[in-house]
C-alpha cells in the first residue's frame, strides 16, 4: 500500500479533486489543525503533506480570502509551524497571497521541502502529479 497524502483544507471540493489524482494514495483529510495535528499517519510513512491556510469553511462560512481561522481559532500557518517534521514534500496551494508564502517559509526553516502551488494556479494538477511521481 502507497503511504497516504495528508490534508489540512476546508473546502470538499478541493480534497475530491484531489482523491481523483492520487494515484493509488489513500486522502487523509482534516478541517482544523487540531484534528490534522491528532492524524495517526503522523507515525508513518507519509507521500505528501498539502496546506491550506484559510479554514472558515469547516464552521460554515463562506468561501473569502484572508480570513483565517477554522473553528480551533488557529490556520494553515499554525499547522505549518507546530506539525511534525516530515521527510516528504510539504505543499502549500492556499491562494492567500499574504500567509501562503509565509507557510512555505516556515516550513522551509524546519529543515522541510516545500513547496507553493496555489490550487487556483494552471500548474496545481502538474504540480500535485509530479510531487506524487
Amino acid at each position: 500500500m502507497k503511504p497516504p497524502i495528508l490534508v489540512l483544507e476546508d473546502m470538499p471540493e478541493r480534497v475530491e479533486w484531489l482523491r481523483a489524482r492520487a494515484q493509488g494514495h489513500r486522502v487523509v483529510w482534516a478541517q482544523t489543525v487540531t484534528e490534522f495535528l491528532a492524524l495517526p499517519e503522523w507515525d508513518g510513512p507519509i507521500a505528501l503533506v498539502i496546506l491550506d491556510h484559510d479554514l472558515d469553511l469547516a464552521h460554515g462560512g463562506e468561501p473569502k480570502v484572508n480570513v483565517g481561522p477554522g473553528p480551533d481559532g488557529l490556520t494553515g500557518l499554525d499547522a505549518a509551524r507546530e506539525m511534525p517534521w516530515v521527510r516528504c514534500p510539504v505543499l502549500v496551494w492556499s491562494v492567500n497571497p499574504i500567509k501562503a508564502p509565509v507557510m512555505e517559509q516556515e516550513a522551509r526553516l524546519r529543515g522541510m521541502h516545500a513547496i507553493r502551488c496555489p490550487f487556483d494556479s494552471a500548474w496545481i494538477k502538474r504540480t500535485v502529479s509530479l510531487l506524487l511521481g
